[in-house]
């Protein structure tokens, strides 16, 4: 007799506040860079609930801004479903540089920055996009897309993106006074993948706060 199916009635990871390392780096903001070390490695708490992970993510950060990396494995078996699958993959990042989760509503100093990766694996393209946030209270000051570096280089099973995020566009960003960030990404892997730092794609991460882990603005490792 086959034992009787296990019904999920709510996500997990709603159930905690997570907080997360985001260590001290010594990098320039460049293009250019040696890849972050894995002392600088993201959990991924969205284990908790099932899901699979099918990218690495990595995460540091400096008084010139916020650094990331993504080792993306590209493979034709399925993650988390994508509703709605666009032809390009792409990577978002929600920022907020003055955290409180008690916010259900993006403020001024709330960001998102979309990273699409075109299809074509003979000449890869990435357009970053910095986009609004739906539902947001305040004024969202402009950003010049522009001044964001990267470094997109194909792996043995996918690709590693680099990216470095200046102080500049960071509205409020400022580890001396704030020793911390609100912090999320999605990973969408065309066609059938999506890859969440918590939560599954049907609750409200894209406009609420209260969604977002708090990323710890710590010393810098030795």
């Amino acid at each position: 007799m086959a034992p009787p199916s296990v019904t999920k009635l709510i996500e997990p990871t709603l159930l905690f506040e997570f907080e997360m390392p985001l260590r001290q780096t010594s990098i320039r903001m460049d293009s250019k860079r040696k890849p972050l070390p894995d002392s600088h490695l993201l959990p991924y708490f969205a284990a908790m609930g099932g899901h699979r992970q099918f990218a690495r993510v990595w995460g540091a950060w400096s008084e010139n801004g916020l650094h990331f990396d993504f080792d993306v494995e590209r493979s034709t078996e399925s993650a988390s479903p994508i509703s709605q699958a666009k032809s390009a993959s792409a990577i978002r990042i929600w920022i907020d540089t003055r955290y409180d989760p008690t916010n259900r509503r993006a403020t001024q100093f709330c960001h998102l920055f979309r990273f699409a990766l075109s299809p074509n694996e003979k000449n890869p393209n990435l357009q970053i996009q910095v986009e609004p946030i739906p539902r947001a209270i305040g004024t969202q000051p402009k950003v010049d897309s522009s001044l964001i570096v990267f470094e997109m280089a194909p792996s043995k099973t996918g690709y590693r993106l680099q990216i470095g995020i200046p102080a500049s566009i960071l509205h409020g960003y400022s580890p001396t006074e704030v020793n911390h960030v609100g912090f999320f990404y999605e990973i969408l892997e065309h066609p059938n993948m999506r890859q969440t730092l918590t939560l599954s794609p049907e609750f409200r991460y894209v406009e609420d706060p209260a969604f977002w882990c708090r990323a710890a603005l710590t010393s810098r490792v030795p």
